[in-house]
């Protein structure tokens, strides 16, 4: 729907005229032979430069996870990146992000971890990246004019983000305290419901008992800002693709930087919306809506948007049935399985 809208204008007199292939594509929001003449302009050196840094970032991304699980279980960091691409390529090709109930499978049950503990070690993983996202969306804000609308949604997501950090430290070092507010929190559920979800969270706790022990905090910390900064770095490079850092674009050219960061907050926010697989059309339109931004014609942007989705789309598909493949799984299998664990 989203690459679609980005794509035409509905045109509601013809539809209900009866007109319905001119009322849905008769009015088109972008040329395509524009767009035919960005791509075929584009130059191509920085795609393979961004496509080199974004394999080094999953690399780091599983190094990451490593650590975080070592306090429990020394896992192999071939397992930790085999888990982490065959939940990309469950997310690229399946529904509802089936990919990281597979993750947190594989990484449980090769990695002959509780699925607890695998559980809580991916969540910590996933707060420390959102932690690193509102930094962004902070500093979004402090230098760029964001939309009203955007700015709303950054702060509510901030919100939830440092209340739900809150909860799992609690968790952590007061779980009694923590699963009675739960509990008081949840009183409208009914009371089954409200049983088995204060199980669930009982259970979670004693996975997130690994940290209390863990002697890697800094480590952690560094290798997430680290990880972050080739995402930034990722995004700077992909300027260079269309020339965008040029007198023609003002406020890319005179703050490439700030300009990296809003993009990389908006189309990282952009891909946690409920999409299809893969985030096709999501995440070209909020990708077209962020580069627009900043004076970027829509002939443009959908270029820019295409390429960015590609390049990191394609390599995870077959990097992640490699891996698939490489451990002996099956997709279906494999899902199933995640699905009835979970």
């Amino acid at each position: 729907m989203f690459i679609y809208l980005s794509f035409w204008k509905i045109d509601s007199g013809l539809l209900f005229s009866g007109h319905i292939f001119s009322g849905l594509f008769g009015n088109p929001r972008i040329d395509l032979a524009g767009m035919g003449q960005a791509l075929a302009g584009a130059r191509y050196l920085y795609l393979a430069i961004m496509a080199v840094l974004i394999y080094f970032g999953w690399w780091i991304r599983a190094w990451r996870w490593q650590i975080l699980a070592s306090p429990i279980k020394k896992v192999s960091a071939r397992l930790s990146f085999s888990a982490l691409m065959i939940g990309y390529l469950g997310n690229n090709v399946l529904p509802l992000r089936a990919g990281e109930l597979m993750r947190m499978y594989v990484a449980g049950k090769r990695g002959e971890m509780a699925m607890s503990s695998s559980l809580a070690v991916i969540v910590v993983e996933r707060v420390l990246d959102m932690l690193m996202l509102m930094l962004a969306f902070t500093l979004s804000l402090l230098f760029f004019p964001l939309p009203g609308f955007f700015q709303k949604a950054g702060l509510i997501t901030l919100f939830a983000t440092l209340i739900f950090t809150g909860f799992l430290l609690l968790l952590l070092f007061q779980k009694e305290r923590a699963l009675k507010w739960a509990g008081w929190f949840l009183k409208i559920i009914p009371g089954k419901i409200r049983q088995k979800l204060i199980k669930m969270m009982a259970d979670f706790s004693d996975g997130l008992e690994i940290f209390r022990r863990s002697e890697h905090y800094l480590l952690v910390l560094f290798w997430t800002v680290f990880m972050w900064s080739i995402y930034l770095l990722i995004i700077y490079v992909s300027l260079y693709i269309f020339k965008f850092i040029d007198p023609a674009y003002p406020l890319i050219y005179h703050s490439p930087l700030v300009s990296s960061i809003v993009l990389l907050t908006i189309t990282t926010m952009g891909i946690g919306i409920p999409s299809a697989p893969g985030a096709v059309g999501t995440y070209h339109g909020v990708c077209l809506f962020g580069i627009g931004l900043f004076g970027v014609a829509s002939e443009t942007g959908m270029s820019y948007a295409i390429l960015m989705h590609l390049s990191n789309f394609l390599p995870m598909t077959i990097i992640g049935i490699y891996c698939l493949f490489r451990e002996g799984m099956k997709l279906a299998e494999l899902a199933g399985a995640a699905k009835k664990q979970f």
